[in-house]
């Protein structure tokens, strides 16, 4: 493709040999983790001749070997996607016309689904060489003498990291309380620091950073080959080569301690109301809750909330630690349409109560499952129970995504590849089942796995998020074609189901062995499935 733009178009990145940052800074297998949280659908043929009197397209061929080489670096990424390698066609107007119309239904449901709410990640990775780049609310401003490479990591709303060379300026989204000062730490090349930051008029923080020197030449050119200035961190997230340009690193938190702004007209710092001159008291205005919970299906577990408490200064308000043990996450509802929306202590504990009563009670006697049953299980009334849930069915599909949510997580933060992948996936959920599975395997749907997948029902999706990567990393060491991915997931599906995971090791099965054998099984279901 290089050679192609660079016979058609000479100038439009300058040369390579000294131009190379310019064409990887626009080219989609370096900047491939950006599209992370986007649609994307790959058509592609293969340049033979699909009807007679069409010739060998050798456009075509060379256009493939990009499309398939992004396709697997988005798979290595674990970056779902669509792909249609539809064999012989040629880079014309009919071919790309008939691409269009196949993706326009797959474009028309998109739209269907996200009609009324499109929800920003909470986590994502932007890189790119431009001074200043933006993506779902973020904005980052670079300062440097060459041009390089820089990149954003978003893990969680209040953490993120910067990596590159000179100076930085960040300024999040709407996140914090506005007019409030909040505690920012952050950790480079020269230690550990805290300051604060100030939120602006729409919640928004502003934190400079100084990241530190790099390679003083623009990188991938000839002099910053030559000039080593010692390795970067693993796991940069764009190309490096050799040591010729070191990246440096700031890691921020914004803390959960709030310092708060001056009292609000009518209320004086203690919270005492003012009073006029005629010994009125003026009304105190509405607080804002300060304390916002993380998206359901990441909350974190309560040890890690901590209780609201005043300090001995009024104007300081802070989060100390509480001791309670891990359970299950506090609510799994869409994670996606909660995210950045606050809510009450007592929500999130009624919440938990209700969620750990269906476990126990789909353990103890399946049969009696009634609101009223889960209710008195959690100490609280009925009325408030239907608050949170308006049926025992959504509380238990709760349930089930709570247990799905956490070998999601675990999943994507898995940093292996391969088989080794997928097996140390399957040994989580093996965990997983030990712990929930004698609840799970009561909730069972009357309708088949393959229809509520393409259905994308609420339930399966992120059973597919969880194992899509695992799985297509040993389809690929397997050499079974991407067109069996549906039924490499119904496979799965159906050989480690929990009940049939339990049965094998109440029968006497030992775990290890048991989970071996159902591993080495499904590779052979995959590979026969393949080859019938």
């Amino acid at each position: 493709m290089r050679t192609i733009i660079e016979q058609l178009h000479p100038s439009l990145w300058g040369p390579w040999a000294t131009q190379e940052v310019r064409w990887r800074g626009d080219n989609p297998w370096d900047l491939a983790a950006n599209l992370a949280h986007t649609d994307v659908s790959l058509y592609t043929g293969n340049g033979r001749p699909r009807h007679d009197g069409e010739a060998v397209d050798p456009t075509e061929q060379r256009i493939r070997q990009e499309n398939v080489s992004f396709h697997e670096r988005l798979l290595d990424l674990g970056i779902r996607h669509r792909w249609h390698d539809y064999g012989p066609g040629s880079h014309t107007w009919p071919y790309w016309q008939a691409d269009l119309r196949a993706w326009i239904p797959h474009l028309k449901s998109y739209f269907a689904r996200h009609a009324q709410h499109h929800a920003t990640p909470r986590s994502f990775t932007l890189s790119s060489i431009r001074p200043q780049y933006s993506a779902y609310g973020w904005t980052v401003r670079m300062r440097r003498g060459v041009t390089e490479f820089s990149a954003l990591n978003v893990a969680r709303q209040r953490r993120f990291t910067v990596v590159g060379n000179g100076t930085a300026t960040v300024r999040t989204p709407s996140l914090a309380r506005p007019g409030t000062r909040y505690r920012v730490t952050v950790r480079d090349h020269e230690g550990a620091s805290a300051r604060s930051a100030t939120a602006d008029a729409q919640g928004r923080l502003t934190i400079p950073l100084v990241l530190g020197t790099g390679n003083p030449h623009q990188q991938y050119s000839p002099r910053a080959e030559s000039s080593s200035t010692g390795p970067s961190p693993d796991d940069v997230p764009f190309h490096t080569r050799g040591n010729s340009s070191r990246f440096n690193r700031a890691e921020v938190t914004i803390s959960r301690v709030e310092i708060c702004s001056p009292s609000p007209p009518g209320q004086r710092p203690g919270g005492t109301p003012r009073k006029t001159a005629h010994g009125a008291a003026l009304a105190p205005a509405r607080p804002e809750p300060f304390m916002r919970i993380p998206a359901p299906g990441k909350a974190p577990p309560l040890e890690r909330l901590g209780r609201t408490s005043l300090s001995s200064c009024p104007e300081v308000r802070h989060l100390s630690p509480m001791r309670h043990p891990r359970r299950l996450p506090l609510t799994v509802k869409n994670e996606e349409q909660g995210a950045g929306r606050g809510m009450r202590r007592d929500a999130v504990r009624n919440r938990r109560k209700l969620l750990e009563a269906v476990g126990e009670a789909l353990r103890t006697e399946p049969g009696g499952m009634t609101m009223a049953v889960i209710a008195e299980r959690a100490n609280l009334s009925l009325a408030t129970a239907y608050r949170y849930f308006p049926s025992v069915e959504e509380l238990l599909k709760a349930y089930l995504l709570g247990v799905i949510v956490q070998l999601r997580n675990y999943s994507h933060d898995c940093p292996k590849t391969g088989p080794a992948l997928f097996e140390d996936v399957v040994r989580e959920w093996a965990r997983l089942v030990r712990s929930y599975g004698p609840a799970m395997v009561q909730i069972r749907s009357r309708t088949g796995f393959l229809t509520r997948l393409r259905s994308n029902d609420e339930v399966i999706t992120p059973v597919r998020d969880a194992w899509e990567r695992p799985i297509r990393s040993v389809m690929r060491h397997l050499d079974v074609p991407d067109e069996h991915f549906d039924h490499a997931l119904f496979l799965y599906n159906a050989m480690f189901d929990p009940r049939e995971i339990l049965d094998l090791i109440s029968t006497g099965l030992p775990e290890e062995e048991a989970i071996s054998r159902l591993t080495t099984a499904y590779y052979g279901a995959l590979q026969g499935w393949a080859g019938a």
